[in-house]
């Protein structure tokens, strides 16, 4: 038991007796009071995009480039420029607008294939692009290799209200409800038996027009009371007076007094009746009538564009047509091998059919394969074919 005893006494020693150094204990420090962290402050609110200072108002389009008219009356325009149909002094394309120098206060625009016109509020109009068919008025056209690609004035012209370009000639509605038109002629589209003419002449036998449209080598007026007249190349129905072969006088469109609004496209034409009813007449290879037929050459009378209704606003391409409703949506029809009818197809309707996508539209301009509307943000988007650049950026 000593023995033992002795053992337990010798291990407690040893065990406190550890050489190892120990740091003293540190006092415990009080603890640190941490203030919350503050919530994140809010994202400011997104300053909504200022508007244009300077907002586009009108479209035009025609063969493959297209303008735009701004409040101000300043004019830009993109595409094909391989005539100066963009009127910035040179002739190379462009796929963005560019303004045309030294106009700030016109009142409308009009394109036609490779020319385009615009007019100022008090009625004198300046042409720019080709001019070897005359379309661009000034007395110096109408001969080979012909064209300005600045703008020159139209001669003797200082009271137009309204200009319709067609491919190669242009028509004005003048202060009184007379018309005069000018450049090419060979199919009595300038009212006369001539091939073609550098200043602009009158149309024979109308009176109280209140609306002019060109075709690709046609045109019709809208008389104040309803009645419609059309002159020229007649090959494919577009004049409407159920005979065949071009008129240089203007003749009535039959069993049609009560139009409100016309359009006018490549060989065929179309209007809205006083009813809302909107009926076409001419060419109909591609269901550009809109009845639902295609692969007719000419139709010589008008029928019935089935579906449309509240349309307020009616555009013609080359070969396709498309309507504005009331509510700013767009139903197309006719051609279709670029996308012109904006249905993600490349099928040729011959029923109207919607532009997908599409809202807000308050300006409708066709080409010969695209299509564009100015939207009521202030842009302008198009669709169908790129050719020369005439789609431009998808919002302008």
């Amino acid at each position: 038991m000593r023995s033992r005893a002795a053992f337990l006494g010798l291990a407690l020693l040893l065990f406190g007796c550890d050489d190892r150094y120990h740091p003293p204990a540190r006092p415990t420090a009080p603890p640190v009071s941490v203030a919350p962290t503050p919530a994140p402050a809010p994202a400011p609110a997104a300053k909504p995009t200022p508007a244009p200072s300077d907002p586009i108002v009108a479209v035009a389009s025609r063969g493959s480039h297209n303008c735009v008219r701004r409040r101000s009356g300043a004019i830009a325009c993109w595409g094909n420029n391989g005539d100066g149909q963009l009127g910035d002094g040179a002739r190379s394309d462009m796929p963005r607008a560019v303004p045309v120098p030294g106009l700030s206060d016109m009142s409308e625009i009009v394109t036609g294939l490779n020319y385009t016109c615009a007019r100022r509020g008090a009625g004198g109009v300046s042409c720019w692009g080709n001019n070897e068919d005359g379309q661009l008025g000034d007395g110096k056209g109408a001969k080979p290799g012909a064209r300005s690609t600045s703008p020159v004035a139209v001669k003797g012209l200082n009271d137009a209200e309204e200009l319709a370009g067609g491919d190669g000639f242009v028509c004005a509605r003048k202060r009184g409800g007379n018309v005069v038109c000018w450049g090419l002629g060979g199919n009595g589209q300038l009212g006369a038996v001539t091939e073609r003419s550098a200043t602009p002449l009158a149309i024979p036998g109308l009176t109280q027009v209140a609306q002019v449209v060109s075709g690709s080598e046609h045109a019709c007026a809208r008389r104040s009371g309803g009645e419609v007249l059309c002159w020229g190349r007649d090959t494919e129905g577009q004049l409407g007076d159920s005979e065949h072969g071009s008129k240089v006088k203007p003749v009535p469109v039959v069993g049609l007094a009560d139009a409100t609004q016309l359009a006018a496209g490549g060989n065929h034409t179309c209007a809205v009746r006083r009813s809302g009813v909107v009926v076409c007449w001419g060419s109909n290879q591609h269901g550009q009538l809109g009845d639902g037929k295609t692969g007719v050459f000419a139709q010589h009378t008008p029928v019935v564009v089935t579906g449309l209704t509240g349309v307020t606003e009616l555009a013609a391409g080359h070969e396709h047509s498309c309507a504005r409703t009331r509510d700013g949506k767009v139903s197309c029809w006719g051609a279709n091998q670029s996308g012109q009818l904006g249905d993600g197809t490349t099928t040729a309707h011959g029923r109207p059919v919607a532009v997908a996508r599409l809202e807000g539209a308050v300006d409708l301009a066709l080409g010969t394969a695209h299509s564009c509307a100015l939207l009521n943000t202030g842009n302008v988007t198009c669709w169908g074919s790129d050719n020369h650049r005439a789609l431009g950026p998808r919002r302008l």
